[in-house]
């Protein structure tokens, strides 16, 4: 995330970094308080909800600090983030694949190809890879 100034920040712990993408990936839709912990947490700690709320807080303040109209919000019993959904590479990602699975006809062969091309460009990056780098097998 980039501030006004151009400093790039990011979340230090992987567990925040970890509900960050879970929310993002979840853009526009609350999920639950219970879900987050199980995703965070193969046995969520009776404590889970807490570290939430403390995750979100860290999240919040430094969202306060960066350029991008995002914002996380609580919602009945969970989170909910809005962001414009350019900002997502997931988001871009699905509809550079919607766009790109037309039938190419009338001309509209050269912008599928460019959505293609487009969407292939995310398959060149691990996704989430801070977060599954701590579940992999050692």
């Amino acid at each position: 995330m980039h501030t006004d100034d151009g400093r790039i920040l990011t979340l230090p712990r992987r567990q925040e970094r970890c509900l960050f993408g879970i929310l993002l990936l979840e853009a526009g839709r609350t999920v639950a308080l219970s879900r987050l912990a199980d995703l965070l947490w193969d046995d969520p700690p009776l404590k889970a909800p807490q570290a939430v709320r403390t995750y979100v807080a860290r999240i919040r303040a430094l969202l306060a600090q960066v350029t991008a109209d995002v914002t996380l919000a609580s919602d009945h019993g969970g989170y909910r983030i809005y962001a414009d959904p350019d900002l997502v590479d997931a988001s871009t990602f699905r509809r550079l694949v919607r766009e790109s699975t037309g039938r190419p006809a009338s001309g509209r062969c050269c912008s599928v190809t460019r959505s293609r091309c487009g969407a292939d460009r995310f398959s060149r990056t691990p996704p989430a890879t801070s977060c599954a780098s701590a579940c992999a097998p050692s």
